[in-house]
């Protein structure tokens, strides 16, 4: 089942809003996913923390080269977290929060 948007910056909010995680490339507006509760999986940038799960900060999942067994392992280490509710809602709260500081 899936459904068909035509591009719009509404449709593209709506988007935002609805997804709970993105992979974020070099051209990708990050700053708009963050502000919109979307979490990052993305190449080094310095919008971007990685997120430690010991110490419970970063706001995003890094992925360090740009092939595709780098960022398959970011993407598991975000679907994993994304288990968590408690650690999921502090780096949507921490991407938010970095957006609007």
């Amino acid at each position: 089942h899936s459904v068909i948007l035509p591009y719009s910056q509404l449709n593209r909010k709506l988007l935002m809003e609805a997804s709970d995680m993105a992979l974020g490339f070099e051209f990708s507006d990050v700053e708009e996913m963050l502000l919109n509760g979307t979490i990052p999986i993305s190449p080094l940038r310095k919008e971007v923390m990685d997120y430690n799960p010991n110490r419970e900060t970063g706001n995003g999942f890094i992925y360090r080269r740009s092939d595709h067994w780098c960022m398959f392992a970011a993407l598991v280490r975000a679907l994993e977290t994304f288990k968590f509710p408690y650690d999921w809602k502090n780096i949507v709260r921490h991407g938010m929060a970095s957006v609007l500081l």
